[in-house]
């Protein structure tokens, strides 16, 4: 997947925060479909942002609004998080006395219970974004992705990839330019269905960059699997909501500054409240698991072998 942006200078690649992707099989034997939601956030600019992303050929963009920003956002409420309390800025006594002091200093600390947050919508800023970007999202066959790029002017750097036999389609969203804030929201997002990359695993779609640069580039992403196996790999084995709590509450028996927050979802609620929109979420089973991913561009996508067949 491309993220890149034209200013005065040219073209240039654009890094993106906030990264989630949802992976599981679509429960419609025997086509063995995967069903892939990708949601993360481009910075504010005065210049447009084109996504280019290259999925195998029979791509169905199943969603590309904000519906798909908040259906991610829902599936991770349903694992605990962490955050950080606020820091004192200031120490106020008590008392002017010794006695005062010593009675302080005897009181029991309070003791913080984990809680869960509240939903809150996305913000309007979000909302009207994703009102502008949803109307110009287009899905291209591969055989006709050079004519369709040439509005664009883009530099053989990136076109000479897309120069390729390999049966593919693309997805293509014109990001227009904002000067809106989206500190830590996910602003850009679709909802796919496509035939497996790879036979018994599940594939994530990995960033690629445009030009070649001295600078270091971070790539970080969460990744949420259905049916995926435990496997120690390079990015982990993953850990379902009942694993994360109970490694996050050892790691506070030790002592971590953090505060914790419990899942406010399950994945039956989930489905109870996109049925509506997407009807083959009933039949999605298996373990949910979720990676951390941390790389340095350019990278390859990550596959994660399943649990057997739906």
């Amino acid at each position: 997947m491309w993220v890149l942006q034209q200013d005065e200078a040219g073209w240039k690649d654009v890094s993106v925060s906030d990264s989630c992707a949802v992976l599981s099989q679509v429960p419609e034997p025997p086509t063995r479909l995967q069903m892939t939601c990708l949601t993360f956030r481009v910075p504010k600019s005065k210049y447009p942002t084109l996504v280019l992303a290259q999925l195998p050929a029979s791509t169905c963009v199943v969603a590309a609004n904000s519906s798909v920003l908040e259906f991610a956002r829902d599936i991770l409420r349903c694992f605990p998080s962490t955050i950080k309390p606020p820091v004192r800025t200031s120490f106020e006594s008590d008392s002017d006395s010794d006695d005062d002091e010593t009675d302080r200093l005897k009181k029991k600390p309070k003791t913080t219970k984990p809680e869960a947050i509240p939903s809150v919508g996305l913000s309007p800023e979000t909302l009207n974004l994703s009102a502008e970007w949803s109307q110009r999202v287009r899905l291209i066959p591969g055989d006709s992705i050079l004519n369709e790029l040439d509005q664009f002017d883009l530099p053989p750097e990136v076109l000479s990839p897309l120069e390729t036999n390999e049966e593919s389609c693309y997805v293509i969203v014109n990001i227009p330019a904002t000067e809106a804030s989206f500190d830590g929201e996910a602003n850009v997002g679709f909802l796919l269905t496509h035939p497996s990359r790879k036979a018994g695993f599940l594939t994530s779609l990995a960033p690629r960059l445009g030009f070649k640069s001295a600078e270091t580039t971070m790539w970080k992403q969460t990744v949420v699997t259905f049916n995926g196996c435990r496997d120690l790999t390079a990015h982990g084995a993953g850990k379902t909501p009942a694993e994360m709590l109970d490694n996050i509450r050892r790691r506070h028996a030790s002592g971590t500054f953090t505060k914790l927050v419990l899942p406010s979802l399950t994945w039956p609620q989930v489905v109870a409240k996109y049925v509506a929109q997407f009807p083959w979420l009933r039949g999605i089973q298996g373990e949910t698991r979720m990676r951390k991913l941390m790389e340095v561009l350019p990278t390859e996508p990550v596959d994660i072998r399943l649990i057997g067949d739906l």
